[in-house]
């Protein structure tokens, strides 16, 4: 059972509970069985502070909770850990984040027998397509292989090229650095997905196909 007094851990048993095949949403408009959310992405690029304040450990943690209550609320989910953001830092926050999962497990037998609380490993690759191939996807399986950590499953749940050029975003910059035009990113599209495939990537997801404005001249976004 869910401790009362995690509430992490009733957010995601309710969240897992409504939204799974057979969920509480799905019984309510009605919706085939089989229709629901499956897979599960725990955070989103804690290497950056943007997004995560605490520490790997405390991702770790973070991470293992969800992982438990979601398999124990729906059997045949996928969880993910978050996001890696491909940043500077992003080898060594994941180094050690992947080693605090290994302590975990120095006292615990529920690590290794979970698959150390991930089914896949999640990464975000932007505006470069041969990140997709060239050196980083090899790099996260060996940093597994030599923690001896199973081998996972990769999936890509952000790539793209933020465009600059498209009604009504701010068309006012075409030098801006990391910035397409539509039409080239039309053409990164399919570059990347090519890249992925013959990375190895099992899933990609395009973020995203229109100019949301970004953030004006005070950041290229």
């Amino acid at each position: 059972a869910v401790n009362p007094d995690n509430t992490w851990a009733r957010f995601v048993a309710a969240v897992v509970d409504r939204y799974r095949p057979g969920g509480a949403l799905g019984r309510a408009r009605g919706w085939p069985a089989s229709t629901g959310v499956r897979a599960w992405e725990i955070g989103n690029e804690p290497n950056l502070a943007f997004f995560w304040h605490g520490t790997p450990a405390e991702c770790a943690r973070f991470l293992e909770v969800a992982y438990l209550v979601a398999k124990w609320r729906d059997p045949q989910s996928t969880v993910v850990h978050a996001g890696i953001a491909n940043d500077a830092n992003a080898e060594s926050w994941f180094g050690a984040f992947l080693d605090a999962l290994k302590a975990r497990a120095m006292g615990s037998p529920l690590p290794a027998r979970y698959g150390f609380y991930f089914d896949k490993t999640a990464w975000h690759w932007y505006t470069v397509p041969s990140n997709l191939t060239v050196g980083a996807p090899d790099r996260v399986r060996a940093m597994l292989a030599e923690r001896g950590i199973p081998p996972k499953g990769l999936w890509v749940t952000e790539f793209g090229a933020p465009v600059w050029s498209e009604y009504p975003g701010p068309c006012w910059d075409p030098a801006s650095p990391l910035r397409v035009s539509v039409a080239e990113q039309s053409g990164f599209v399919w570059q990347a997905a090519a890249e992925g495939m013959a990375g190895g990537a099992e899933l990609m997801v395009l973020f995203q196909l229109f100019d949301d404005c970004g953030n004006g001249r005070e950041s290229y976004d």
